[in-house]
Parts: C-alpha cells; structure tokens; sequence
C-alpha cells in the first residue's frame, strides 16, 4: 500500500465530528408555545375544580420555568451575567411609575379600540389558553393575581427580557429588543391584540435598558 492509500485509509478510518444540539432563544419560545398549546388538550375540568390555581401555577413552572432555567445552565457563564438580575436603584421609582401609568393608560386605550368599552373589566384568558374567574373573596383575589398576574409576570420577563435580550444583543440593542417583542408578541396567540402585545413589549423593553434591570420590568409587569 503506498502513502496516498494510506492516508486515505486513515481519514476513511476517522471518527465524523458529532454535532451537538445547540439550542437557541427561538427554540427555547418554540418549546414553550408547543408547550401551552399541549396544556390545551388537558381535560378542562381540572382547571375548573378547587385546585384550579394550583393547577395553572404548576403548569406554569412547566411550561416556562423549567425549560428557562434549563437554558440558563447550559449556557453557564456565558449568559448569567448579562441576565441583570440586580434590583432596580431608588431613583428609578418615578420612571417605573412613569413606565406603569404608560403601560396601564395605553393598554387600556388599545383595549378599547381594538376591543370596545365592554373588554374592560372582562375575566381574560392567560395565553388564550387558561381562563381567570372571579369569585369575590379576598383569599381567591390573593390567588388569582399570583396565578395570572405575578407568576406569568415573571416567567414572561425572565424569557423575553432576560434570555432574549441578552442573547441577541451582540446584534444590536434594536434587534434584541425587535425579537423580544416580536415572540412575546407570538406567545399569547391572539392576532387581534397582537398591537397591544407590542405596545406592552416595547414599553418592558424600554424599562429594562433604561434600569439595566431585569427586577424593574418584572414589577412593572406585574
């Protein structure tokens, strides 16, 4: 065997290289959509049984939490640091005012353009997928605003302002904040408020790059 054969022996005898999965933001919010439209097909009586806020708070850890904090591991180092998990300073306080009367006001109004007067003040559906009811006592108020208010606050902030944000800023501040809006856009699947998903994206992106802040836009969220 002469040297030409052997070496093409030795490549042939190589090992191809093995591609890891590498996921990425997109596939990280792909997950989590395919996720809810999955809860969708859960029977809806558990949803309307005594347990029904401990039933959307746990779906909600599985929809959004663990495959958020599963990213976050595997990306490490790389990513942890530009989360900004810090909490917002005291003289932030009247631009978070500012930011939530912003958010409020203007959510309203497209609400009732895009609605009519009778949206206001409705029950809402959380993701077009598990829907709030209103009984009356304090205890189930306190229930409700942690299930459809503080819970989705947080985990939304921490996929589309902290991964996404971070993740994409090496392109620019413009084109992470462009793709932060557009999937949290995408994520409550609802194409007739889609301007007022915008509107809120735009507005918590804002508050995060003006406080450096992941806290910040999670309580104005809230």
């Amino acid at each position: 065997m002469d040297r030409t054969q052997a070496n093409t022996s030795a490549e042939q005898g190589k090992k191809a290289p093995v591609r890891r999965f590498r996921p990425t933001p997109v596939t990280l919010a792909l997950g989590i959509y395919l996720l809810l439209l999955l809860a969708r097909l859960l029977d809806a009586s558990v949803l309307t049984r005594e347990n029904e806020y401990f039933s959307v708070i746990v779906l909600q850890i599985m929809i959004f939490l663990i495959p958020a904090f599963a990213y976050v591991r595997w990306r490490g180092d790389a990513l942890r640091p530009k989360l900004r998990v810090k909490l917002p300073r005291l003289d932030h306080f009247l631009l978070l005012l500012g930011a939530l009367l912003l958010l409020t006001g203007g959510g309203m109004l497209l609400q009732l353009i895009l609605n009519g007067r009778h949206a206001i003040g409705e029950s809402f559906t959380l993701y077009d997928t598990f829907i709030s009811k209103k009984y009356g006592t304090a205890g189930n108020a306190m229930y409700l605003v942690l299930t459809y208010a503080a819970l989705p606050a947080f985990c939304e902030e921490l996929v589309f302002r902290g991964i996404f944000l971070a993740e994409y800023e090496r392109h620019g501040a413009s084109c992470a904040a462009l793709m932060s809006m557009l999937f949290f856009t995408m994520l409550h699947f609802d194409l007739r408020n889609a301007l007022l998903y915008l509107f809120s994206a735009l507005v918590l992106c804002a508050v995060f790059y003006a406080t450096r802040s992941l806290p910040a836009a999670m309580l104005v969220h809230f």
